[in-house]
């Protein structure tokens, strides 16, 4: 995703949860006491606005979420850049490049 440089276990708590495709890295996912599941992110970013990447990254995971079927049992979701990135040729950025 433009403005994501890419995941990190975190931090504090390590963010890792693991799936049929292997380890993934500064994902994780907690029940919740209303049956639903919250989704914690830990993430690098781009030198970017991190509000407006934030709300786009929960619309990407909420639509994934839905697309798979199991849109009910997604609870909140929690996104945090733990670090950003050195500006990339080519990456969107305040620093320069592409936006």
């Amino acid at each position: 995703m433009p403005g994501v440089a890419g995941a990190v276990a975190g931090p504090g708590l390590p963010r890792v949860t693991v799936d049929a495709t292997g380890r993934m890295l500064g994902v994780s996912a907690t029940a919740q006491a209303d049956g639903r599941y919250a989704v914690d992110l830990c993430l690098v970013a781009d030198l970017v606005p991190l509000h407006p990447l934030a709300d786009r990254i929960r619309t990407r995971v909420r639509g994934a979420v839905t697309r798979a079927g199991v849109g009910g049992a997604l609870g909140g979701i929690d996104v945090e850049f733990a670090d950003l990135a050195a500006p990339r040729p080519g990456a969107a950025g305040l620093a320069g490049g592409p936006r």
